[in-house]
């Protein structure tokens, strides 16, 4: 279980006071919960949670960790999700040699506009070195 993994479990189990709940959650052993999060306290060098046998509560360090916790698993899923769900949108400029256009590009061309609709194409043709800078052909 990396860095991550088990943030995210220590999270659950603050949030659910249990580490059966959260296990069942994660779809992990409650043994394994339980050893991950001794080695996230170990690593700490702090101890996060109270445990009884009826009840698990955060200490003073861990509420502090639990709040940076929540913080950076949510960076994390808005920068997964960032790139997971967006599709390419804008201009995207093409120059190629009109032997490559007409063989390689055209007929695959309605399937790529298909698969990314928020495309707009610029086709230039020629066999002339572009300097991508001087003409604009960079964002």
């Amino acid at each position: 279980m990396d860095r991550l993994d088990r943030m995210r479990l220590f999270t659950r189990v603050a949030e659910r006071g249990s580490f059966s709940a959260a296990a069942s959650d994660l779809d992990l052993a409650r043994s394994t919960a339980t050893a991950s999060v001794k080695a996230l306290e170990a690593d700490l060098g702090v101890r996060l949670l109270e445990r009884t046998t009826r009840h698990v509560t955060m200490t003073l360090d861990g509420e502090a960790f639990y709040r940076r916790a929540i913080a950076i698993l949510a960076e994390v899923e808005e920068a997964e999700t960032a790139f997971r769900s967006e599709s390419p949108s804008g201009l995207l400029r093409i120059d190629a040699h009109p032997h490559l256009t007409r063989t390689f590009l055209l007929p695959h061309l309605p399937a790529f506009l298909e698969r990314y609709p928020g495309l707009r194409l610029h086709f230039g043709q020629g066999d002339r070195y572009v300097d991508l800078v001087r003409e604009g052909w960079t964002a």
